[in-house]
């Protein structure tokens, strides 16, 4: 999306954005046919069709621009509890939209330039067993001792943050997990050994 267009550099870009970019229709003029080896105009196109429990984004924080390497240091909106990859998705394996569902659970941030920099990371911290923390009627009994909470890590150093800290324009790395976690998908590791 960086170069594109002149008027998206610093602005702030949307995963969905970034997802429409990476699945669009490409056009290739001089591509060279495996068959008959004829040069031809081509197309390329990527479909959705079926989805991990735990899905893995990559932000391009780093271009060549005019014989450079530089760092790219738009902000990317964040989806924190209902990223929908739906719009995606062309099969019907899924049958319904909460299906395809994800909630942001870390990131991973770089801080600098292309010549050098610092990572950190954020986690989301949560209980082990929420459903220990329900009562027999349902009533939430969640404290703030068992509540989740981000976690930012700086090499030794670990603190508690909000939401709010989490979506910064350093997070180059996503990771997501489907609320709709399908256990078929586990690998069983005592069939390994």
């Amino acid at each position: 999306i960086r170069h594109e267009q002149d008027n998206i550099v610093n602005s702030t870009i949307k995963v969905s954005d970034c997802l429409n970019c990476l699945i669009k229709e490409e056009i290739l003029e001089d591509f060279r046919c495996d068959k008959c080896k004829v040069l031809r105009r081509a197309k390329i196109d990527s479909d959705l069709w079926r989805i991990p429990d735990i899905l893995i984004l990559h932000i391009k924080r780093f271009d060549f621009f005019r014989g450079a390497l530089e760092k790219l240091h738009n902000p990317v909106e964040v989806c924190m509890k209902d990223f929908d990859l739906s719009p995606w998705v062309k099969s019907s394996y899924y049958s319904h939209s909460q299906a395809m569902k994800y909630e942001l659970y870390g990131t991973a941030n770089h801080k600098g330039s292309s010549s050098g920099g610092h990572y950190t990371t954020f986690i989301l911290n949560e209980p082990l067993d929420k459903k220990a923390a329900r009562a027999p009627n349902g009533l939430d009994l969640l404290t703030e001792r068992n509540k989740s909470s981000w976690l930012y890590f700086d090499d030794e150093s670990v603190a508690e943050v909000t939401e709010d800290d989490v979506k910064t324009k350093e997070a180059y790395i996503l990771f997501y997990r489907r609320k709709e976690f399908h256990s078929q998908n586990l690998i069983n590791f005592t069939y390994m050994k």
